[in-house]
């Protein structure tokens, strides 16, 4: 008995289960519609300032797209923008400026970019929030900035020279021994000091912790900070956490660079926090030390590995950053203001 061919049982099964216009020869057009991607993924600006959005489309035809603006209803700004198509490929960069409105002292302004592009004969649309911050949020706070009471030691100089530009009111630590001698307010170290150098800051630090006075550190240039240097008055709770803590201040924030990362580091018989050793992903170490009075909070040592100093004037963030870290820190909270998302001033 012969044997059938399997052939044109085959055919059959491929013309019940291949789409049909490929069965008969055509092919489905392609979607060419485009994606424009924001690369500058920065959302928090300064009033008053001239922005620059960069976005890119991988297109061969070159782009056109409008933009708005929006606050609380209302077109600020809007425009078009047109795309340049990089050599030798078919990806495009789009550059989106525009004028951040003007705002008063301490406002902040909820604000949202909207773009729309034709591609593939249909238009799309982007939106992405924007947050525009007033450059001074501490004039209207000025009485509760001197009743924070700031000690600042800054054997650097950067520190006290932002605060000297910007009338943020503070009293220089010289020595640490003076440090020793402060009983209240908020012990301040500036940005870039060295605890290699100043081998008993850490110590002496601990010490201020523990006897009920508040302590913010920003970003070490290198050393290392002992968790046990007493094993009387040692904190209540000890947390290491990243970069993305600020927005547990501000769900809006930015994240900021990690310029001292903080690491667990075993030295002889105990552990200890190295500062701008490896590569570790930690940039925030917060320590609550227990209060000896039932009625008080317990006292915070805050050290903050983020460049708060070094990108003041690049981002909004590290101001507003450290407005929030008074509040947590000082006996005296600064609750005279609080921040609003207002419509901007003409």
């Amino acid at each position: 008995m012969s044997q059938s061919s399997p052939l044109p049982f085959l055919i059959v099964m491929l013309a019940i289960c291949l789409p049909c216009h490929l069965v008969s020869g055509q092919e489905r057009p392609a979607s060419h519609a485009t994606d424009l991607v924001p690369v500058d993924t920065r959302s928090c600006f300064f009033a008053d300032d001239e922005v620059s959005l960069l976005y890119s489309a991988a297109d061969e035809e070159a782009l056109r797209i409008t933009w708005s603006l929006m606050a609380n209803g209302r077109t600020l700004e809007q425009g078009t923008s047109e795309a340049a198509v990089l050599a030798d490929s078919c990806v495009q960069q789009i550059v989106v400026k525009f004028p951040t409105p003007h705002l008063r002292v301490g406002i902040v302004l909820a604000a949202e970019l909207q773009t729309t592009w034709i591609s593939d004969n249909a238009k799309h649309h982007l939106s992405r929030p924007l947050t525009i911050f007033s450059r001074d949020p501490f004039s209207s706070r000025r009485s509760s900035l001197e009743n924070t009471r700031i000690k600042l030691f800054d054997s650097d100089g950067k520190t006290a020279e932002l605060f000297e530009r910007y009338d943020i009111p503070h009293t220089r630590l010289l020595n640490l021994s003076a440090i020793e001698l402060v009983t209240e307010g908020l012990v301040l170290v500036g940005e870039g000091v060295s605890f290699r150098k100043q081998r008993r800051l850490s110590e002496t630090l601990l010490r201020a912790a523990q006897r009920g006075v508040s302590v913010l550190c920003l970003a070490p240039s290198d050393g290392n900070f002992p968790l046990n240097a007493q094993q009387s008055g040692q904190p209540s709770r000890l947390i290491l956490d990243r970069g993305e803590v600020v927005r547990r201040y501000d769900k809006h924030f930015d994240s900021l660079p990690t310029i001292c990362p903080l690491s667990l580091v075993p030295q002889r018989k105990e552990v200890v926090i190295g500062f701008a050793q490896g590569n570790s992903q930690w940039s925030w170490l917060n320590m609550e030390f227990p209060s000896e009075s039932p009625n008080a909070s317990s006292t915070k040592l805050i050290v903050c590995g983020l460049g708060m100093v070094t990108h003041w004037e690049e981002s909004p963030v590290p101001r507003y950053l450290f407005v929030h870290l008074l509040d947590e820190l000082s006996p005296a909270q600064l609750t005279e203001e609080s921040q609003e998302n207002v419509p901007a001033e003409n």
